[in-house]
């Protein structure tokens, strides 16, 4: 009987010890797992700052976007403007020479016979 009651209590010394070594094996578990889970807490705060980061200057681009968008329509409003300007200068020239032209074309006329007439009163005179 005393064989037994040794047997038992080597049995419960060796339950006992199993259970000690699975206690501090379960307690260094829940510490890793809890640094994991702050270190990935952290992280996630750490990527989301980012994000954020990120999303302002994507709203930045947008609004920059936008406002190049807008010079270019207004500078293409301005150049359709001036080509118009410039189309109706040319315009502008071209009856001008053409004026030029046919005041030449009268005056070389005129001057024709302006010198006929003095050639003719030359004449008479003499």
């Amino acid at each position: 009987l005393s064989d037994k009651v040794a047997e038992s209590e080597d049995k419960a010394k060796a339950r006992a010890e199993e259970a000690e070594t699975l206690r501090r094996r379960i307690d260094t578990l829940t510490a890793e797992l809890k640094q994991t889970s702050d270190s990935s807490t952290s992280e996630a705060a750490s990527l989301s700052k980012q994000i954020s980061a990120l999303k302002t200057q994507i709203d930045d681009l947008h609004n920059t976007v936008a406002d190049l968008n807008n010079k270019i329509s207004s500078q293409e409003t301005t150049i359709s403007e001036q080509t118009t300007t410039i189309s109706s200068l040319n315009d502008e020239i071209s009856r001008l020479k053409s004026e030029k032209e046919d005041l030449s074309t009268s005056l070389a006329k005129a001057t024709s016979e302006l010198k006929t007439s003095k050639a003719l009163a030359d004449s008479n005179s003499a």
